[in-house]
């Protein structure tokens, strides 16, 4: 998602989680968790309809309801009833009662990290500004920004959109990762 080392999510306890949602079976979904979830005894791309499928980091780059209920939709056809959908979504409950710093740096060997962010609750997106600048010794070789905008979710908000696409939400765990805190891993049967 992001491009710097030090903003990149470690799938590992993420996928902890996510196999101690499903069972080994046939899964579908983001590309990036499938070879740790192989690892574990899932099937990786069935051809027909899957058991479960895995969508991380996905519904919250889509910002409107219309995207959202496309991308559900569509997970609705890839599964057999029954079939198991997990995702992460950003907590709406944690974004508006947060106390977290809304500007930081963070300084790495050659690489300098800035971000800012705001809530922008007329929207319900949370506004992530990132700038970074790699160094050698001295001298900026580098330099990048750039903004991403993550829709979170309400929990009845949440409940909705998946009953509306034709699933029904299983449960909304946070994740063990302390990094992590404002995620919920979702998880909805296909009806």
């Amino acid at each position: 998602m992001f491009p710097l080392r030090i903003l990149q999510r470690d799938v590992k306890s993420e996928v902890e989680q996510i196999a101690g949602i499903l069972e080994p079976c046939a899964v579908t979904g983001t590309l990036a968790y499938l070879p740790a979830l192989t690892a574990r005894g899932f099937q990786a791309a069935p051809a027909g309809p899957a058991d479960a499928m895995v969508l991380m980091s996905e519904i919250g780059g889509l910002i409107g309801n219309d995207s959202i209920r496309a991308a559900l939709t569509a997970a609705h056809a890839r599964l057999r009833p029954g079939g198991i959908l997990v995702f992460d979504v950003l907590d709406g409950e944690s974004v508006l009662t947060a106390s977290l710093p809304l500007r930081g740096l963070v300084e790495e060997a050659s690489l300098l990290c800035g971000h800012s962010s705001d809530v922008r609750t007329g929207e319900q997106v949370y506004e992530l500004n990132l700038r970074t600048w790699r160094l050698m010794g001295e001298q900026v070789v580098s330099q990048t920004a750039e903004t991403r905008l993550i829709r979170y979710f309400l929990p009845r908000e949440l409940r909705l959109l998946l009953s509306v696409c034709g699933f029904t939400q299983l449960g909304a765990e946070p994740f063990t990762d302390p990094a992590l805190a404002w995620f919920r891993l979702v998880s909805a049967s296909r009806t």
